[in-house]
């Protein structure tokens, strides 16, 4: 688990694929936790990884609310390997 650039504690690799597009799209936490209807804490809780399974619902509504196909935030490498595709033009392909 690696830390925030903050540092303000830890962060699991799902987080930091949610810390990373959030920051691409300029959302904050309690933006992203408006989109999704979820509570902040939740949130937090989803990147920091205090919640290891969040449900699929709640990731899809964070996927859509990140414009994201799901599988960007699978923690494995095929979701990272699909992060960079997303991210490198490949969108959809």
């Amino acid at each position: 688990m690696g830390r925030r650039p903050n540092g303000d504690g830890p962060v699991s690799p799902r987080g930091a694929k949610i810390i990373e597009l959030m920051r691409d799209r300029g959302l904050k936490r309690a933006d992203l936790a408006r989109l999704t209807g979820e509570q902040p804490q939740t949130i937090s809780k989803i990147i920091s990884g205090s919640i290891e399974h969040p449900g699929i619902d709640k990731m899809e509504r964070i996927a859509d609310a990140l414009r994201v196909p799901l599988d960007v935030l699978r923690p494995d490498s095929r979701g990272v390997l699909r992060l960079f595709d997303w991210l490198g033009g490949n969108r959809g392909k």
